[in-house]
């Protein structure tokens, strides 16, 4: 639950005693709560760009006879746009993958 966690690291709970391990974990946690964050918005963005589309393809749909050229267009640039959103979801994980490493013992 975003909400729990988010009260969670706002009370500090997650301080520890300061050794290391209670540092990593604080900061795994940290880490993991904002790529959830912003992996939602992404997704939030991707559900906006496939209903948008949707619309157009199908107002373009209607119009095929006087401009043929519509559907592709439409096409092109929720191709290119959930590209840019998978692109962004890529470096998300990879963010997360250089986060979740252990300190050193």
């Amino acid at each position: 639950d975003l909400e729990l966690a988010e009260q969670e690291e706002a009370s500090g709970f997650l301080e520890g005693d300061g050794s290391i391990c209670a540092e990593y974990h604080a900061r795994l946690f940290s880490s993991r709560l904002k790529s959830y964050r912003e992996a939602r918005e992404a997704t939030l963005k991707g559900i906006d760009i496939l209903q948008g589309s949707t619309m157009h393809m199908l107002c373009a749909a209607c119009f095929v006879g006087s401009s043929a050229m519509k559907l592709q267009q439409v096409d092109d640039f929720t191709r290119r746009a959930l590209l840019s959103l998978q692109d962004r979801m890529g470096a998300i994980f990879t963010q997360q993958m250089i986060a979740d490493k252990a300190p050193d013992p």
